[in-house]
């Protein structure tokens, strides 16, 4: 992944993650440090602190906002040291994850989850 959408998939999923208490703090520690260093690479591209967070802070808020963060960082360049810690929480968001698999189910019938599993449906008309 590129450094700048590599930056932008870990801010959206360390703000909007939801993880164990025990996975938190680490994962929370990671966040900030990689928003103060995105905030970094704006200052050194002129752009001011507080739109720098705005911009941040939106991301999450769906594709618009997302895309808007992606051109700034583009433009400001995002540097190794960030993407290094982007990588590191995107590391320890994939690690913190309960369980394999994330899945919401409402109203639906003959559904399975897991790998290799087989499933046979008969389905009788009324």
């Amino acid at each position: 992944m590129e450094p700048v959408s590599l930056v932008v998939a870990a801010l959206v999923a360390g703000a909007t993650a939801g993880v164990s208490e025990t996975a938190a703090t680490a994962v929370g520690d990671a966040y900030r440090t990689l928003k103060n260093l995105v905030i970094g690479c704006f200052r050194r591209g002129g752009v001011s602190d507080d739109a720098g967070r705005e911009l941040i802070g939106q991301a999450g808020k769906g594709d618009a906002p997302r895309a808007a963060l992606e051109r700034q960082l583009s433009v400001v360049q995002v540097d190794e040291p960030t993407a290094q810690v982007a990588q590191q929480l995107l590391d320890l968001l994939e690690q913190a994850s309960t369980g394999k698999f994330h899945v919401e189910l409402n109203n639906n019938t003959g559904v399975q989850v897991g790998d290799q599993n087989q499933q046979t449906i008969n389905i009788n008309p009324r």
